[in-house]
């Protein structure tokens, strides 16, 4: 099997990757979080708190923003890149993009986006991607879907 190979100047202010590459993007060593009964779904009900105490997905958007705005890892000025994973494998498969999107800045409400309109949402820290497997269960948790 070969050896998983990470960039570590795109893994500077990911939360949890090695960014001295030591490891091969190995996690932070945490101890696990007690799971709460009422918020372990995404129920529509209660949509926002649910999305918006998740301490991961917190530090992966602080992260993500703090790096966007520093111009650091893929976002470099003078080396950014040109496309994202999703799109580069899209591409190389010759197909649409196939994960729906959730617009974490509230900006399309309690809407799950259809693939082809993630870049109706402008900055990456903003997009959840959902499996198409998945859209039916946030569906019938009142969620909406809008193509």
């Amino acid at each position: 099997m070969p050896r998983r190979v990470i960039r570590t100047d795109l893994a500077v202010g990911v939360p949890g990757v090695s960014p001295t590459g030591t490891g091969c993007g190995t996690r932070s060593r945490r101890p696990p979080r007690a799971k709460s009964a009422g918020n372990s779904r995404p129920d529509g009900t209660v949509a926002k708190p649910w999305l918006s105490s998740r301490t991961s997905l917190i530090d992966a958007r602080t992260a993500t923003a703090a790096a966007r705005a520093a111009e650091a890892g893929t976002w470099q000025a003078n080396n950014p890149l040109m496309l994202d994973a999703h799109e580069f494998r899209a591409m190389w498969d010759l197909r649409p993009p196939h994960r729906w999107v959730i617009d974490l800045s509230g900006q399309h409400g309690d809407a799950i986006l259809a693939p082809h309109r993630y870049l109706d949402i402008p900055h990456h820290e903003d997009r959840l991607y959902i499996s198409p497997e998945f859209v039916s269960l946030w569906l019938e948790r009142g969620w909406t879907q809008a193509i």
